[in-house]
C-alpha cells in the first residue's frame, strides 16, 4: 500500500528523508499543550468580551482538531520513518529540546 511506498521513499530517496526528518523536528519543537492553553485562556476572554461570540464554540473546535490532526501527522511521520520518537537520531535535536523545557516549563 501507500504506506510501504512511503517508507521505500524514506529509505531510497535523500531528498524526501530530508523532508520528513524536517517535518519531524518543527513537530518535535511543537508543543500541542501549549496551544490547549491558549484555547483555555484566551477563547473565553474573548467571548466575554464579545470580540467572537458568534464564533467561540467553532474556534476552539478547530483548536481541538489543529491538535488532533498534528498528532496524526506525527504518528505517520514515525511510521514512515521507522523511528521511534521525532528527534530522528539528531542527538543535537534531542539536546536542545531537553535545554529548553524547563523554560517552558516555568
Amino acid at each position: 500500500g501507500i504506506e510501504n511506498t512511503l517508507e521505500d521513499m524514506y529509505q531510497n530517496w535523500p531528498w524526501f528523508r530530508e523532508l520528513i526528518e524536517l517535518l519531524a523536528m518543527i513537530l518535535a519543537k511543537s508543543d500541542l499543550s501549549v496551544a490547549e492553553n491558549y484555547d483555555q485562556q484566551l477563547i473565553p476572554v474573548a467571548i466575554k468580551n464579545g470580540d467572537i461570540a458568534a464564533v467561540g464554540e467553532e474556534i476552539e473546535g478547530l483548536g481541538k482538531q489543529i491538535r488532533a490532526e498534528l498528532e496524526s501527522t506525527k504518528q505517520a511521520l514515525l511510521r514512515v520513518s521507522g523511528k521511534e520518537d521525532l528527534n530522528m537520531g539528531n542527538d543535537m535535536l534531542a539536546r536542545e529540546l531537553e535545554v529548553r523545557t524547563p523554560y517552558l516549563d516555568a
